[in-house]
């Protein structure tokens, strides 16, 4: 029998990496047998908290997805972002997601659960706190981390309670270092290749009101010095982007997750106008990825002339 193969997008963050390896082991209480494996390689957030937990590294999931097999998705539910040339969308029995920018009805054969919480993590969570098991330290470490991580320290606008209450309750026992989220963050900063490899690593593509747009983002301390002391080859990297992948809009977002607050990198002044337009209309001192891309398709497909704009 082909055993179920739980993954996510490919180069998957904490989030997705916690929710693969959780999920896995939730499951398995059940009495199934899943597989949790990966496409790429995880991003180097979740790297580090794999090795602070002593987390062996993931099953290939290349290796392991044949045509006969059944995928659940985890922290992803947008078409683009699998493994299309692996995974037929009919083969998707299952997705976990948060995000409100989603693909669900492309999964046909898919039990979907998609609420607005700040991390898949905390889905997971609630799985096991529902039928009272209590995960594995390692399992526990993980969906922790990936909730502060998605939450920025519960300073992100799409934290909610339920949030809160899934990372107390995962924490509890855990005995971390005082300075344990920093440490995580500042792994999280810590470039892993080029700079170029790096900004290429999290592009985001999306048509919107009938544009392509990119969006480019990171996480790190210190994003603003990160802008100003890397502009130029920022604009280099990105207008490459844009003309290699035909795109009408691209930009970085940087969000500071020590300071709790969104850095834009524009290269044109369309992109900026209507970028800042949004994240003013916003609010709050960060906005995620997740958020701006439903934001500026409301935004250009409510006024056709900001549409045209763009």
């Amino acid at each position: 029998m082909t055993p179920i193969i739980i993954t996510d997008n490919e180069n998957p963050d904490l989030d997705g990496t916690a929710c693969i390896y959780a999920y896995t082991e939730f499951l398995k209480t059940q009495g199934e047998s899943p597989l949790g494996a990966i496409y790429g390689t995880p991003q180097r957030e979740a790297l580090f908290v794999l090795d602070c937990f002593k987390v062996s590294p993931l099953p290939i999931a290349d290796q392991l997805v044949t045509p006969q097999s059944q995928v659940i998705l985890v922290d992803t539910s947008v078409l683009r972002t699998i493994a299309a040339e692996q995974i037929n969308p009919t083969q998707v029995i299952e997705i976990i997601d948060h995000r409100q920018f989603n693909h669900a009805e492309s999964f046909p054969s898919a039990k979907v659960q998609i609420e607005r919480v700040g991390a898949a993590a905390t889905l997971i969570a609630e799985k096991f706190q529902a039928v009272k098991i209590k995960p594995t330290y390692e399992s526990a470490g993980l969906l922790y981390s990936a909730i502060i991580s998605n939450t920025v320290n519960f300073k992100n606008n799409v934290t909610t309670d339920r949030d809160r209450a899934m990372a107390t309750w995962l924490k509890a026992g855990l005995n971390l270092p005082e300075d344990y989220i920093d440490q995580m963050f500042t792994a999280k900063s810590k470039l892993n290749g080029t700079l170029e490899e790096v900004i290429r690593s999290d592009v985001a593509l999306n048509e919107l009101g009938g544009k392509r747009f990119g969006i480019a983002q990171q996480e790190i301390v210190q994003a603003k010095n990160f802008i100003e002391d890397n502009k130029d080859e920022l604009h280099r990297i990105l207008q490459t982007i844009k003309k290699e992948k035909l795109l009408d809009h691209i930009f970085l977002s940087c969000i500071d997750v020590l300071e709790g607050k969104n850095y834009f990198f524009f290269i044109d002044p369309e992109t900026e106008a209507l970028t800042t337009r949004i994240y003013n209309q916003h609010g709050h001192p960060i906005m995620m990825r997740k958020e701006i891309f439903p934001a500026i398709k409301q935004a250009v497909e409510k006024d056709p002339a900001k549409q045209n704009q763009a």
